[in-house]
C-alpha cells in the first residue's frame, strides 16, 4: 500500500463497493475508519449469516477504537445542501458554475460517506472516483483515492 505525501496525515475510509469488490488486507482493516453509511450499505446487502457476523464484529472494533463516523443532524443538512446544489448546477465557491447533475439524488450515501471523511482527517477510497470528484467543488478538503493505488494493484 503506497501512499502519497498528502495521505500520510489522514486515514483511509474505504467505500462500500471496495469491501464488495476486493479483499482487505488485515494491515488495512485495522488502520481504517468505518462510516455508519458504508456499514449500513454493507449490512443491508448481506446475504448469509457469517458476513453479517463479519460486520458486526468490524462495528464493536470500529467502536472500541473509536473509529465508527456516523453523520450528524448537521451532516446530513450539509449533503442535502450539496445534492441540491448538484441537481440545480448550482454555483461552487471554487470551481464557478458546475453543469447539473441528474444522478444526484441517488448519491446521497455518498456525499454522507465524504462529508464524514472530510470532518474526521479521512481519504476516501473507492472504485467511483468520478462520483466523490463531483462534491469537490462543494467539500473543501475532500481527497478521494482509486483503490488502485491504494491497494497497489
Amino acid at each position: 500500500m503506497g501512499l502519497r505525501k498528502n495521505q500520510t496525515d489522514k486515514h483511509p475510509l474505504l467505500d462500500s463497493n471496495v469491501f464488495i469488490e476486493r479483499i482487505i488486507p488485515s494491515q488495512v482493516l485495522r488502520q481504517m475508519y468505518l462510516s455508519s453509511v458504508v456499514l449500513y450499505e454493507l449490512t443491508a446487502a448481506s446475504v448469509d449469516r457469517s458476513t453479517l457476523q463479519l460486520y458486526t464484529s468490524w462495528r464493536k472494533s470500529a467502536i472500541t477504537r473509536k473509529r465508527l463516523l456516523t453523520p450528524a443532524a448537521d451532516d446530513w443538512f450539509e449533503c442535502s445542501k450539496l445534492i441540491r446544489n448538484l441537481l440545480l448546477g448550482s454555483k461552487s465557491r471554487s470551481k464557478g458554475v458546475i453543469s447539473k447533475t441528474t444522478s444526484a439524488q441517488q448519491q446521497q450515501n455518498d456525499a454522507l460517506i465524504a462529508r464524514t471523511a472530510v470532518l474526521n482527517n479521512c481519504y476516501v477510497v473507492t472504485n467511483n472516483v468520478r462520483d466523490f470528484e463531483r462534491f469537490k467543488p462543494y467539500m473543501d478538503g475532500l481527497l478521494v483515492v482509486p483503490v488502485n493505488d491504494f491497494l497497489d494493484v
